[in-house]
């Protein structure tokens, strides 16, 4: 590096020097376009890092006098807080390079970031930076290029230096030669220059001479030579510099030319310092920016001289060492376990910051004065919270932290209350914890009442930003959240109003001045009714919440709800949901209401009480709870003494509550003397002495003076007692004696209904006494019977609904017998439906009715079918019923029969109506509508989009037809002695239960896919062979066809079911179909048809029994083809290719990698982001959905089953899933990377897979003997496993030479562990090993003793299998007969059926294995030598191994006639896909390459003995 500026730069990527540190670093993007270090942001497993790249003109070029200056500086350096160095020092022969940590913002970046830098912010930070170079400077290094963008700064305010230069920058720059100082200093192209005037030298200087004597740059004599040392002042001015651009908000102090200036004189610091208010602060900045470096003061005079002026006392005292402990200790206290891994240590910093600071509280608060002062350090504490709040992992961390919030509130102005604290609470009412979502909801409430004055920018900051964020908390999973949501709406609300008016004020107070403000303010009138929209839509939600406490928490609040609402809205929005909560069964929710109905009486009004409220309370009067009768007695009482009951309302109340005076409940008695003393002070004398009075003196036992709360109480008789209560409240149930407890109709007023009560009495005295009720007790039960009563029956009901089922068991989702809710089940049988009838747009014209209201709904969907009748199994069960029960159901076997309807039914119905008894509902139609059912159908016109597809007949029965809606809304069938496709047993006349079966039955029907095509069933025709042989294996193959329409590689290969063509995808976009029958008749070379989709095609399958393909491309889509193709007259005639379907992912689901069809309408699919899922082509939706883990790697391929699916992934992981329940059963470690499964077609019952697999590639020879030996035995290319065991039982391998006799012990199955953090702790692991590496100095004798590097393995990429060819002979009919269905008992895996496979991949060559006779096994493709290999077989205690051999011939020389008969026969690239196809004459393979070439081998047949 050093003081050569013209050195030659190479102008290779940068990406390229990147790779030379290892695998660990890869490149991210620039960050500076300097010429002398190339400055990059890399990314690393521990975090992003900083590369400077020092490239060297000449590879001699040595860098290690430079490397030990800077390895010096970093040990100095290393115990400094504020200090980031340089960590790591790589050299090599190309370049030099500079590794330090990133950090994501700097000094520069920050000043013009919002919030922006208050005050105490800029002093801290000036003080973090006089502190930090006066510490260097005592450790003897120099900065030599302070500057804003070497200061960094995290997110708490703490200030790292970097970038230390003075070790290989030049100390002296030319005055006359700006190139040099652009070259080195100018990084950031701002041209800003913050050198010190005095490290500029003249041409004629001493300095300058001695510069020419340094040899050239060719020359290397004097590299690392220092031309000075940079002194304490230059850094002072440097920081003056930096200091006075902070203070000026990002103003540019010098640029080279002012610098050049004020060096000369002729500019100086007046402009500068005008825009600093502080003086102080202009002192400081002065004496630093002093011309004369000896009138500059040092760092260390700095901060003495200004302590207490500029920097505060507790600066020195206590934030900088306790800033500094925070991080000292947290690392100490991680640091002590060391199995713990750099990423574990370093996510626990934050939440162990946080809970110090909240431990630490008391001693902390000492240094906060009391109220906001500007210079406090409130500020500096709330970053530090800020920081780390949202990176900490512990769910109290973060609640620790909202506690900090409110701890600081007091000591902070509202302008940093808004700024600062509000967002990163807000972020926090999104946790994934319940309890911190209501404790940040609770603190952001707090936070914006304690607002006392508010910015123009901030006036609208709650209706615009706060309230749609918590928006969601009216609708959050947990009640707790949403119930601290409803409790704080109202203060929101009531926050956001009073600072529109401060706003308001405000902008009133500044006059026309405010005119001028760039800020456009609100109208206060629409402002406020979009904040009241806004509260009202959540407050809606809250008040309608289905559980209880959240209703509480809103009714807690609700009179200044109401208060915030007006008397309008307060009628419309709360009284009409709160009236609801009565009903509820909570008697706390009831409760909690008459703590509130008062306050909403304010604001509602008293004709709003009269007619909705008191009927209510007085009917709640009866409550089986007692609480709630005496909340009620005194909210009358509190309604009363508002004067909001009118005098007339006032004797009903009178009359329904002057009997609690002897209740047993002292509350209750209490609540009732002060209602009679409030009333009496609304009322005249001359009705309280006259009428009021009379009805309660039979309950006291003297007169009183006065009517107020203490006389009455004082003079009330002894209540009635508890037990004689409850014997009452038995008698009323009972309704004994007879008629006592008839409430007759008062006609009159209260005094007159009193005298008539009692001339009852004397005829029930005896009664009552039966029943336990003394004498002394009558005359107050008789005052208190219309209570008894009403209590009595409440009770009862309450408790008979409560005991029936709990509540909880019934929201819990338990399983819930029927019959312990009183319910007596009904079987009900449903006829099958026949096709004709269009169950999806019938379902779409139900689904309506089902939530609507009962009335008219439609339960007939009756139609005939164009396929005539059909057998109806109801008749038989109606049969049998009839005879059991003749008088509710009519046979349906005599037509003449009349049906038994119900006594509102009027007309005759015909025998086929009265059969289908779901068919109309004569319930729902009028009287006229019923004579009509026999006469013709009112005509109806209706347009229909549905393509009707039929035959037509002549002489038939009608053909279907839709029901024709009457003029009352109900239905009949237009062909009423057809069949109906739908029937029930059900003979209810409820048309919700007849609406919901009609749906079941549409549910269940599965719709025919008539827009799929016909149905195609594979024909098993035997063909006679071509030649005659004795052999049931084929012997050879001949190619037959060479395609090459294709321009990218192929990605899949399908046959039709039929094997009328077979088609293949491609990754140019294209999929081709080709005719099997001109493959060796009419020969072409060309497709029939052609389909081009918008991206590369991934993945195809066929959809069984149909000529229909399903095919995904990278770009997400899913489309179902059909491929128009008949035969007529022994010909084959191809129509089109249809997209009948499509379906696209979402970008987060990836794009389709692998689709297969499952069962007659569901596609399984595999998406690029390891989801599973199950597709439903009839209504193309995904039924069900499974998440693959990730860790386990990419899934590359799999095998399905109707229930099960095996999965295999990039990292070799083999797993199993059952489909009927999502389960992931069980996971193991393959041989390699799995390219495809398919299972064993002869062996294991269907329990064995076989996979193909990329062997790993094994870097480790250490016998330099078997080196060659190794590099031809890559390991077994197909592996065969145990589903049940995960036991290896067959390999298949290629091989130079002969196995051992005695192999290796088998590997067991290695279970795969689904933990992510023992992921986690191997990938830190490895990452730690590569990291070793890159410090192991490599010498020239490593690369003579390294092995050489072996060559690619060879890969199957795909296997195809199968157990016999249609076009040889059978020799044994019956071995094929006798193969097993998978999972049948009768098995054996050791002796099985006869099955082959065919392999291909990365080595251009297809194998045809014979699974039963290994020696028959040949090369399909492939060079002369491939194919001159036996195959053979090793069994052992093992697993069966087989393998191919070399054939060793004595005459090497073989004859090459036929690979020149046929030059295209191999392939010249990895072969990808196979497949097989069956052709009018002939068995065929098909293979298809990543140039896109298809092949066709025909199989063909052989004598034995040839084998």
């Amino acid at each position: 590096m050093g003081n050569i500026s013209s050195m030659a730069r190479a102008s290779t990527a940068l990406d390229s020097y990147v790779a030379e540190l290892g695998n660990d670093i890869s490149y991210d993007k620039s960050l500076s376009s300097s010429r002398f270090l190339k400055t990059i942001l890399a990314r690393h497993a521990y975090g992003p890092i900083v590369l400077k790249i020092f490239i060297k003109p000449d590879p001699g070029m040595s860098l290690r006098v430079i490397q030990r200056r800077l390895k010096t500086e970093r040990d100095n350096l290393s115990d400094l807080q504020n200090v980031n160095t340089y960590q790591a020092f790589v050299e090599t022969d190309k370049a030099g390079y500079l590794i330090r940590q990133w950090v994501g913002s700097n000094l520069y970046d920050r000043v013009s970031t919002q919030p922006y830098l208050a005050s105490i912010e800029k002093k801290w930070i000036a003080f973090q930076l006089l502190t930090c170079l006066r510490d260097a400077r005592l450790r003897k290094v120099a900065h030599g290029d302070v500057k804003s963008e070497n200061i960094l700064l995290t997110t708490d305010l703490s200030l790292l230096l970097t970038d230390f230069s003075s070790s290989f920058k030049p100390t002296y720059l030319p005055l006359d030669d700006p190139s040099d100082f652009s070259f080195f200093f100018d990084t950031s192209s701002r041209r800003t220059c913050y050198i010190a005037p005095e490290r500029f030298y003249t041409s004629d200087s001493k300095l300058a001479e001695e510069k020419r004597k340094v040899p050239g740059e060719g020359e290397f004599e004097g590299w690392g030579k220092r031309d000075g040392r940079v002194t304490e002042e230059m850094d002072v001015f440097s920081a003056g510099c930096v200091l006075a651009e902070m203070w000026t908000d990002g103003r540019t102090v010098f640029n080279l030319s002012e610098l050049f200036a004020y060096r000369q004189g002729t500019v100086g610091l007046e402009g500068l310092l005008e825009n600093i208010e502080d003086n102080e602060v202009k002192e400081m900045i002065s004496r630093m920016l002093s011309r004369d470096p000896s009138s500059r003061p040092s760092f260390d005079l700095i901060l003495s001289t200004f302590r207490e002026t500029i920097f505060p006392e507790y600066f020195y005292t206590f934030l900088k060492d306790y800033v500094a402990s925070l991080s000292d200790s947290n690392e100490s206290q991680t640091s002590d376990n060391s199995d713990v891994t750099f990423l574990q240590r370093s996510a626990g910093l934050c939440g162990m910051k946080i809970d110090r600071l909240l431990d630490e509280w008391e001693s902390i608060s000492i240094h906060l004065d009391k109220g906001p002062l500007p210079d406090g350090p409130a500020l500096l504490l709330l970053n530090i919270v800020t920081s780390s709040i949202r990176n900490c992992i512990w769910p109290s961390s973060r609640l620790h932290g909202l506690q900090l919030f409110l701890n600081l509130l007091p000591y902070l102005f509202d302008e940093d209350k808004v700024d600062r604290i509000i967002p990163f609470v807000v972020e926090l009412l999104s946790d994934d914890v319940a309890i911190v979502r209501a404790e940040a909801c609770r603190t952001l409430i707090i936070v914006v009442e304690s607002i006392n004055s508010i910015t123009p920018q901030n006036a609208t900051f709650i209706p615009e930003y706060l309230l749609p964020q918590m928006r969601h908390l009216a609708v959050d999973n947990d009640i707790f959240v949403r119930a601290t949501y409803a409790k704080g709406l109202v203060r929101l609300a009531d926050a956001a109003v009073n600072m529109l008016e401060m706003s308001q004020a405000s902008k009133t107070i500044g006059g026309p001045a405010s005119e001028s403000s760039t800020i456009i303010e609100p109208d206060y009138d629409s402002m406020l009714q979009e904040i009241q929209s806004v509260v009202e839509e959540q407050a809606t939600t809250l008040l309608v919440d289905t559980v209880s406490p959240v209703k509480r928490s809103i009714l807690a609040s609700i009179s200044d709800l109401c208060l915030f609402f007006g008397r309008q809205k307060s009628n419309e929005t709360v009284l009409s949901h709160i009236m609801t909560y009565l009903n509820d069964r909570d008697w706390q929710l009831r409760l909690a209401f008459f703590d509130g109905i008062v306050g909403v009486g304010a604001f509602i009004g008293v004709r709003a009480i009269e007619e909705y409220v008191l009927p209510l309370m007085l009917q709640a009067l009866a409550d089986p709870e007692e609480a709630v009768v005496a909340r009620v007695i005194g909210s009358l009482t509190s309604l009363t003494s508002l004067g909001l009951l009118a005098r007339m309302k006032l004797w009903d109340v009178f009359a329904a509550v002057r009997g609690f005076l002897c209740h047993p409940n002292i509350w209750i008695r209490q609540g009732t003397a002060g209602f009679i003393a409030a009333a009496a002070r609304n009322l005249p004398p001359t009705d309280i002495w006259c009428i009021v009075y009379p009805g309660i003196r039979p309950l006291l036992h003297s007169d009183i003076k006065e009517m107020d709360e203490i006389s009455l109480l004082a003079a009330l008789l002894s209540p009635l007692p508890r037990s004689t209560l409850v014997a009452a409240k038995v008698a009323a149930l009972q309704n004994t004696p007879k008629g006592y407890w008839n409430i007759p109709q008062s006609k009159g007023t209260t005094k007159s209904s009193l005298a008539k009560s009692a001339n009852e009495s004397s005829t029930a005295t005896q009664q009552l006494r039966d029943k336990g009720i003394t004498e002394k007790d009558e005359r107050k039960i008789e005052i208190m019977k219309d209570f008894i009563i009403k209590q009595a029956h409440a009770s009862k009901a309450r408790e008979t609904t409560e005991s029936s089922l709990p509540e909880a068991d019934l929201v819990a989702g338990k399983s819930i017998s029927l019959t312990d809710l009183g319910v007596t089940p009904q079987t009900i049988f449903i006829s099958p439906r026949t096709v004709g009838v269009d169950a999806k747009a019938d379902l779409k014209r139900l689904r309506p009715h089902l939530s609507d209201s009962p009335i008219s709904r439609r339960t007939s969907f009756a139609s005939r079918s164009n396929r005539g009748a059909v057998d109806n199994p109801l008749d038989e069960i109606r049969k049998k019923l009839a005879t059991l029960e003749p008088l509710t159901m009519s046979k349906t076997d005599k037509p003449p029969a009349e049906p038994i309807l119900t006594a509102n039914t009027e007309s005759n119905a015909t025998p086929s109506e009265s059969g289908l008894s779901s068919s109309i509902d004569l319930a729902a139609l009028s009287r006229s509508s019923r004579k009509r059912i026999d006469s013709k159908a009112a005509p109806a016109v209706a347009a229909s989009h549905t393509n009707a597809i039929g035959t037509t007949t002549i002489h038939d029965e009608p053909l279907s037809v839709r029901t024709t809606p009457l003029a009352t809304g109900g239905l009949y069938p237009a062909t009423p002695r057809g069949q109906a496709p739908y029937s029930s047993s059900y003979e209810g006349q409820d048309p919700g239960v007849r609406a919901f079966l009609e749906q079941v039955d549409l549910e269940n029907y599965r719709e025919p896919l008539l827009d799929f095509g016909p149905r195609v069933t594979a024909t098993h025709r035997k063909r006679t062979p071509r030649i005659k042989s004795a052999s049931s294996t084929p012997q050879s193959v001949t190619m037959i066809a060479h395609l090459t329409q294709h321009e990218g590689a192929i990605t899949s290969i399908v046959t039709s079911p039929d094997s009328l063509f077979f088609a293949t995808s491609s990754e140019d976009t294209t999929i081709h179909i080709w005719d099997s029958a001109r493959l060796e008749r009419s020969v072409t070379t060309k497709p029939r048809l052609t389909y081009r989709m918008d991206a590369r095609v991934v993945s195809m399958c066929r959809i069984e029994n149909t000529h229909c393909l399903a095919a995904s491309a990278e770009d997400g889509q899913l489309h179902v083809l059909r491929v128009h193709v008949g035969s007529s007259g022994g010909s084959t005639k191809y129509g089109k290719v249809e997209c009948i379907r499509t379906w696209t992912a979402s970008e987060s689901e990836g794009y389709v990698k692998s689709v297969a069809h499952l069962q007659e309408s569901s596609l399984l699919l595999a998406t690029s982001t390891s989801i599973i899922a199950i597709l439903d082509i009839r209504r193309m939706e995904i039924t069900k959905r499974f998440q693959h883990p990730l860790e386990l790697g990419v899934i590359t391929a799999f095998c399905p089953s109707i229930h099960w699916l095996i999965i295999g992934t990039s990292t070799g992981t083999l797993s199993v899933w059952d489909l009927r329940f999502g389960l992931l059963l069980k996971s193991w470690k393959a041989g390699g990377e799995v390219t495809s499964l398919k299972l064993h077609p002869s062996k294991g019952k269907g329990r064995w897979i076989m996979v193909s697999i990329i062997p790993p590639v094994s870097m480790n020879s250490g016998k330099t003997s078997s080196s060659n030996e190794a590099e031809d035995n890559s390991g077994p290319l197909v592996e065969v496993y145990d589903i049940e065991t995960s036991k290896l039982m067959e390999m298949y391998e290629i091989r130079a030479t002969r196995p051992s006799k005695h192999p290796d012990h088998p590997k067991e199955a290695e279970d795969v562990v689904l933990d992510k953090a023992s992921y986690i702790a191997q990938l830190a692991q490895s990452a730690e090993s590569v990291l070793g590496s890159l410090t192991k100095t490599i010498t020239a004798q490593d690369f003579d003793n390294s092995p050489t590097v072996p060559s690619p393995s060879k890969t199957e990429l795909d296997l195809i299998v199968g157990q016999s060819w249609s076009s040889l002979p059978r020799n044994d009919e019956s071995v094929l007969m006798s193969v097993p269905e998978l999972g049948s008992k009768n098995d054996n895996s050791g002796n099985g059926s006869p099955g082959w496979m065919v392999t291909a991949g990365e080595d251009r060559v297809v194998r045809y294995w014979d699974l039963m006779r290994v020696q028959d096994g040949f090369v399909v493709c492939g060079s002369q030598k491939e194919k001159d290999v036996s195959f053979k077989q090793l069994s052992n205690s093992g697993p069966t191994h087989i393998y191919t051999l070399p054939n060793v011939h004595r005459h090497p020389n073989i004859p090459t006639r036929e690979r020149e008969r046929q030059p295209l026969r191999p392939h010249y690239d990895a072969i990808c896909k196979l497949g097989t196809v069956e052709t009018p004459f002939s068995s065929c393979i098909i293979s298809g390459d990543r140039s896109g070439v298809v092949k066709v081998w025909r199989m063909e047949g052989g004598p034995v003995s040839n084998r």
